[in-house]
């Protein structure tokens, strides 16, 4: 994703350090809170026509790069809101991928 998107800065002295963390991070708010997060925004998934997932992404990946960023002092920074916007894009894409491969 940081390939993808130019407006991801890399903190920390090692880039794929930094990556495998944010990575790890991402990992643990997907299984932990976001279906939380789904579940309670259902009806206004319904009424949103599922764009409020796109949301909910967002909120993960900021959340992620919080934690990684609070915990280790490395990880990614989205630089502005459209990045974001575009990373929930690349994220649902590629877990719709790998979920298809998957089974």
């Amino acid at each position: 994703m940081i390939w993808l998107l130019p407006n991801i800065q890399v903190v920390g002295d090692n880039t794929a350090i930094a990556v495998v963390v944010f990575a790890l991070f991402l990992a643990l708010v997907n299984a932990s809170i976001r279906p939380i997060l789904h579940a309670l925004s259902l009806p206004i998934t319904i009424l949103t026509l599922g764009l409020s997932a796109f949301a909910i992404n967002i909120l993960c990946l900021h959340l992620a790069s919080e934690l990684a960023l609070s915990t280790f002092q490395t990880g990614i920074v989205f630089t502005d809101t459209l990045t974001a916007i575009l990373g929930s894009i690349v994220l649902a894409i590629v877990s719709s991928i790998v979920s298809k491969i998957i089974g």
